[in-house]
């Protein structure tokens, strides 16, 4: 019989092989892989590679982890973690041009085990998740308008206050055990929560919290 011919795979980008093999990658690197317009806002809106490898460690301890960015911009610690742990990651975001950036990168670049979600923080099951990532995704409220991403959605106190409240109330009725991890806060109080670690990061907080009955 004839041998069968063997079809290589395409080598996979040098930025994605070494967030799967766990080596060091900078920030400007991974933004490289995204629209150029999208790094202006990255350092002050995109969780950096070394936090998105932290809270995924603690939020994805193994392959049936199911985890929920709430906010998550352009899917930087979705992509992050996905190559960088065995869990499952989806995330939610209300603008769509950070949505389809994220969609883009995860096909072109063949990462598993991740999902994008266009839509409010309202518009996902909260039951599908036993861990949940919350990089201040309110913040743009009360931030100058030169320092958000865009005015493409709504800005006020009002839509503040209401999103915190849902939050704070989603995560009031998982059950025990479930994993919350905060960066820089989000502006809310989690009661039933217990504090497991904490650690600084460029200047803000890494927090992982863990639900007690």
């Amino acid at each position: 019989r004839a041998a069968m011919k063997t079809v290589p795979h395409a080598p996979r980008h040098p930025v994605i092989e070494a967030l799967a093999q766990h080596r060091e990658v900078t920030d400007e690197a991974l933004d490289a892989l995204f629209p150029h317009a999208l790094a202006r806002v990255s350092a002050q809106h995109f969780t950096p590679v070394e936090v998105a490898r932290r809270a995924s460690e603690w939020l994805a301890p193994d392959a049936s982890s199911r985890v929920l960015d709430v906010g998550a911009g352009v899917g930087r610690f979705c992509l992050v973690g996905a190559l960088h742990t065995d869990g499952n990651f989806t995330g939610v975001e209300q603008r769509a041009s950070l949505v389809t950036a994220a969609r883009e990168v995860a096909r072109e670049h063949s990462v598993a085990r991740v999902t994008f979600v266009q839509g409010d923080i309202r518009d996902v099951d909260y039951g599908a998740f036993d861990g949940f990532y919350v990089f201040n995704p309110f913040a743009e409220h009360y931030l100058p308008p030169g320092e958000r991403i865009d005015d493409a959605v709504e800005w006020s106190q009002a839509r503040f206050d209401a999103d915190i409240a849902f939050l704070e109330a989603r995560l009031a009725e998982r059950p025990a055990g479930t994993r919350v991890v905060t960066w820089n806060g989000f502006g809310g109080h989690l009661e039933h929560y217990a504090c497991a670690r904490r650690e600084g990061y460029l200047g803000a907080v890494l927090e992982y919290l863990v639900r007690v009955a």
